[in-house]
């Protein structure tokens, strides 16, 4: 889930909740977008000037600031099933809003 406004601050905040009940856990700034097919990781979108697609562990690890190339804006990013290729919104300076596939 994703904070905005107030709560979430200028950057947002991606969190993870358990399904038991337990409290959330704050991954960082940005919103989420999708959990790996695995449970293990989140993708998550860090709006800024460039922005960052960028995979955060759900445990133990390293985030993980994925290549953006010439992209300046995402909107929207999912895994694939086979938890090594991921899909998203983005534009470039010379291109409206498309859909891109990128090996991770």
């Amino acid at each position: 889930m994703s904070e905005f406004g107030e709560a979430g601050g200028s950057r947002y905040s991606a969190y993870v909740r358990p399904m038991n009940g337990d409290a959330a856990v704050r991954l960082g700034d940005g919103y989420g977008v999708s959990l790996s097919p695995d449970g293990s990781a989140a993708l998550v979108i860090v709006p800024g000037s460039p922005p960052r697609l960028q995979i955060v562990p759900l445990g133990a690890g390293e985030t993980r600031v994925l290549d953006r190339g010439d992209i300046t804006d995402y909107e929207f990013a999912s895994w694939l099933p086979d938890g090594k290729t991921i899909v998203f919104n983005g534009r470039t300076p010379r291109s409206s809003m498309r859909v891109y596939r990128q090996e991770i």
